[in-house]
């Protein structure tokens, strides 16, 4: 097979295709490095010799309905200089690390997820959920991880739950852009430490933070930002707003009923006014 193929369709530059095999629904294709290296890459010295080598699969494009994996002969080198312990296999630069498919593959996989399920891709390419799944991870931690803190200034923080409840993560989120720029594991105070550390090493400005009554949530706030601002709004989310309404009308209506408040900066309030914002009573209008 021509090298130029191997390179134009399947991105494999410097290989050579020693055969081609068929078998069932697959079409295999046996390849190895053009060019042998000479000269150890650690000590410099021409005394690199074949050490032994193995065999391994990867996923390459498709042809047609036919499943295409490209079989390379990965060979292990040794240097013969007494100084030098070098022995390692060579690189394989169409793929990476111990991924079994191709970059062009894993290029070809993403461009499916857009209009596509996990399910139905890897139903389509006759390849597992897991690969499938891997290669998506992969995307997704290179394009988004770690997220930029760059112009953020409105922040929201709430806490979601995985697995029926049993395991609590805390999220924060640009209001502006609707990203997601941090992800902490459980709901308290301490899974916004790693937040808090990357907002104080980028030099980054909170102005306005969105959160609900959690006391976890507030004391870190008010720990890690208030401080270090002169006046720094605390805002609710939308469906925290009624409880606030609550409070603010508390003070305009004859005094029935009772609600409970608990709110950080009614309760900062109310240790200087020596009024308590925890018993508080209402007459719905």
């Amino acid at each position: 097979m021509d090298s130029s193929l191997l390179y134009h369709a399947w991105g494999l530059r410097g290989y050579k295709c020693t055969r081609t095999e068929y078998k069932d629904n697959n079409i295999i294709l046996h390849v190895e490095a053009k060019k042998r290296p000479r000269v150890c890459p650690k000590c410099g010295c021409n005394h690199l010799v074949k050490n032994g080598y193995r065999i391994r699969d990867f996923w390459g494009l498709p042809i047609g309905a036919k499943k295409v994996i490209i079989r390379m002969k990965v060979q292990r080198y040794k240097c013969k200089n007494k100084d030098c312990d070098y022995d390692q296999q060579e690189k394989i630069r169409f793929a990476r690390g111990s991924c079994s498919y191709t970059r062009r593959f894993a290029n070809y996989v993403i461009s499916l997820l857009k209009d596509m399920t996990l399910k139905a891709t890897a139903d389509l390419l006759g390849i597992s959920w897991d690969t499938i799944k891997d290669i998506h991870v992969r995307y997704l931690k290179n394009k988004y991880s770690p997220p930029s803190l760059k112009g953020v200034d409105c922040i929201g923080i709430d806490e979601f739950a995985v697995k029926k409840g049993y395991v609590y993560k805390t999220i924060v989120v640009d209001l502006k852009s609707g990203r997601i720029i941090y992800v902490g594991n459980g709901k308290g105070a301490d899974a916004l430490k790693g937040f808090w550390k990357r907002v104080k090493r980028n030099r980054i400005d909170i102005k306005y933070i969105a959160t609900d009554f959690s006391s976890a949530y507030t004391s870190s706030i008010f720990e890690n930002s208030v401080r270090r601002a002169r006046c720094l709004p605390l805002t609710s989310f939308r469906f925290h707003l009624a409880m606030d309404t609550l409070v603010s009308l508390a003070g305009q209506f004859p005094l029935l009923g009772s609600v409970r408040d608990s709110h950080p900066l009614a309760d900062i309030h109310a240790s200087q006014t020596k009024q308590s914002s925890r018993d508080m009573r209402f007459v719905p209008g």
